[in-house]
């Protein structure tokens, strides 16, 4: 059995203030497409509202997503969503769909057997993964042209059945095709809204002063209340205030 490691990768804490109002927060969280969760913790807060789309876990192939009507039904219109599960990101296939584009981060095995054209990954090991990305909403992209037969092919005959969340939202209420189609398996619909209350917590004041060290942010301050978030997000019985 070939035995692979790997090393860390490095990390950085990225620190913002404004309002929730400011759309540049989930511009930053777009960015991550194969992260499957973010935590929130809003301190002295007894109701927090919460709205969520609809997930389906599905079982489908990769085909069925660059077919024409499913391109024309929820690609081109709307906002689709899929995040592969049931496999690790570092170790094995996965794959994210975001909107108009297909992401795949792939082992080199397999990206040697698709056939596609991709860069390398940009953590280590150099030259064990491969990022493949496919523009569907590209002017290229349609039945007949080379770029389309192509990655069609490629994902009828190179790839296995993926389990995969999947989500469609669309603005227009009006007649609208039925989501997920019938031609998709569906395994499990998802609508649970996940939250917990923290009760006699020890909160930090936020002292905006306390914040920056002249023009800069006081690093050990937003260390410590980093610190103070992962022992509420980890459910440590008593996290030390600031």
């Amino acid at each position: 059995m070939k035995h692979v490691s790997f090393d860390y990768s490095s990390s950085r804490l990225i620190t913002k203030f404004g309002s929730f109002k400011d759309v540049s927060y989930e511009k930053f969280v777009a960015r991550h497409w194969f992260n499957r969760m973010m935590e929130v913790v809003l301190p002295d807060s007894e109701s927090v509202p919460l709205h969520s789309n609809q997930f389906y876990h599905v079982c489908l192939s990769l085909s069925d997503i660059v077919e024409p009507n499913f391109l024309q039904n929820y690609i081109k219109k709307g906002f689709f969503l899929g995040l592969s599960i049931c496999c690790k990101l570092d170790t094995e296939n996965v794959i994210a769909i975001y909107g108009g584009e297909i992401m795949l981060s792939l082992d080199k095995d397999t990206y040697e057997q698709l056939g596609l054209t991709g860069t390398a990954a940009k953590y280590p090991p150099k030259g064990n993964r491969f990022i493949v990305r496919v523009n569907m909403l590209a002017s290229s992209f349609i039945p007949g042209k080379p770029l389309y037969e192509r990655v069609k092919w490629c994902f009828s005959d190179r790839t296995s059945p993926v389990h995969m969340l999947v989500s469609w939202t669309v603005e227009d209420q009006g007649e609208n095709p039925l989501f997920p189609p019938k031609t998709i398996k569906v395994v499990d619909t998802l609508s649970e809204k996940l939250s917990q209350t923290a009760m006699e917590v020890l909160a930090p004041l936020i002292n905006v002063k306390s914040l920056f060290d002249g023009d800069k942010l006081s690093t050990p301050y937003v260390t410590d209340l980093f610190n103070w978030i992962g022992c509420v997000l980890c459910r440590l019985q008593e996290p030390q205030s600031l």
